[in-house]
């Protein structure tokens, strides 16, 4: 049966969190996936509790969306498509810039133009 849902996996900006005395984390930070229209689709708080490091997944209808996300350089916002059973993969983190040498890769810019990071699909 086929399915009309992909993934989503963003790379925010980290923020630490002193979760226990003196244990850091640097949790991502949550972001806004807008729909084709500009209404909130979804907030994705980016991580399950203060120990998660790791970028929460997100399945979403196949489709166009608006992510309104806090990279290393500020608040950035940018389309993303969603293709059916494929991995889109966004790092605003500061990490990952060396791989982006795929042509599927397309860069993510502040306002002013500066590349703050790049998404793909995997």
């Amino acid at each position: 049966m086929p399915t009309h849902e992909g993934y989503l996996l963003v790379f925010t900006a980290t923020q630490s969190v002193d979760a226990d005395f003196h244990a850091y984390f640097d949790l991502h930070t949550g972001y806004d996936i807008d729909d084709a229209s500009g209404k909130l689709f979804k907030f994705v708080a980016n991580h399950d509790s203060d120990i998660d490091e790791t970028p929460d997944p997100v399945i979403l209808p196949s489709g166009t969306y608006t992510i309104v996300a806090t990279s290393t350089g500020g608040t950035v916002r940018f389309s993303i498509e969603i293709r059916s059973g494929e991995i889109t993969t966004v790092h605003l983190d500061g990490n990952g810039l060396a791989r982006s040498r795929s042509p599927s890769v397309r860069p993510v810019f502040l306002p002013n133009g500066e590349i703050v990071g790049w998404s793909a699909l995997v």
